[in-house]
């Protein structure tokens, strides 16, 4: 049976919230590994299945268990509870129902080791499971973004181009930006853009862990309805909010009102008037130079019904587009 050593080169946080039926598969992708030196911290936030007892069937000594006391409905809590006791030079980030290939860590521990500069490593993922269809990778049609890349995440349109399951972070840069924000639905995405402020960042253009898709998040409790959604989405809005009051640059004010105007489109095919008004003031305040802010804004007084047929009319003009432009 292996030992936790005190000098070890990776410890693996995986938060878990009643996800037993997974978690065995996500615990056996970090074991079969071909890098080796590595400790296992399961953060158990507060589950009511059968993950204690799971996590307790593997007899490797390098895995470690915590358990909330109760859950804390968020993964930055149990991430940072991991920290806290983290033994590795490096951290991996591994929620509990995805899965790693094989080579992950074993690529990654080189590319810190040939290049000191790097705080901070991820790579592409690939997709499994049934929600959503089909997909093949992560990066596809995604812009990629190495070097000191604070500006670029901004500009990509703040999309989530570093995947939590791909990533490889040095503990001494966490030391120095702290720990995940838990007042922030977006955790990943402030952690990213803080450590992107200090450290060179860097990506391995091949998939090395396997994403998966489904039907139920057990973190938000209940079926993504309609209703669910546009609480997720008010969230969302919300910790954008607090991330544009941590960075005050121009240009990440500017790229940030791109995604106001994406989520005022959608407000106006889904949400009711007041909502969607109070967004798109929102809107007007954080970039009062963008003529689509008013056009919303007055769409907010028109009836609901003709709003959204129009949405979904535009929607279907922009698609015929984007087809015909691929034709030609």
């Amino acid at each position: 049976m292996a030992r936790i050593k005190d000098n070890l080169t990776v410890s693996v946080i995986i938060p878990t919230y009643n996800r037993a039926h997974f978690l065995g598969e996500t615990i056996q992708s970090v074991l079969n590994q071909t890098y080796q030196d590595f400790e296992i911290i399961i953060v158990d936030d507060g589950s009511t299945d059968k993950t204690e007892e799971l996590v307790k069937s593997f007899s490797d000594g390098r895995l470690r268990y915590i358990k909330l006391g109760k859950n804390t409905g968020s993964s930055a809590a149990p991430r940072n509870a991991g920290l806290k006791v983290a033994s590795g030079k490096y951290i991996a980030l591994l929620d509990s129902d995805d899965t790693w290939l094989p080579k992950k860590l074993e690529l990654e521990v080189e590319v810190f080791d040939t290049h000191p500069s790097v705080g901070l490593i991820y790579a592409d993922y690939t997709y499994f499971g049934s929600r959503d269809g089909p997909k093949k990778t992560g990066f596809e049609g995604v812009p990629l973004v190495s070097g000191y890349g604070l500006k670029n995440l901004f500009l990509s349109g703040m999309q989530y181009i570093i995947a939590t399951c791909t990533v490889l972070v040095r503990k001494s840069c966490l030391e120095k930006v702290g720990l995940f924000d838990e007042s922030m639905i977006q955790c990943d995405l402030d952690m990213w853009l803080r450590i992107a402020a200090h450290f060179e960042i860097d990506y391995i253009n091949t998939p090395l862990a396997k994403y998966r898709l489904h039907k139920r998040d057990t973190r938000l409790g209940a079926e993504r309805s309609i209703w669910g959604l546009i609480a997720l989405q008010t969230k969302c809005i919300e910790s954008n909010k607090l991330l544009l009051n941590k960075v005050d640059l121009k240009t990440m004010r500017k790229c940030l009102h791109r995604k106001f105007r994406g989520w005022a489109t959608w407000f106006l095919g889904n949400s009711t008037p007041p909502e969607t008004r109070e967004l798109c003031r929102e809107y007007i305040r954080l970039y009062p130079y963008d003529p689509f802010a008013y056009v919303f804004w007055l769409l907010t007084f028109l009836p609901s019904l003709f709003t959204r047929s129009l949405i979904s009319y535009l929607r279907k003009m922009k698609h015929s587009l984007m087809r015909k432009s691929s034709d030609n």
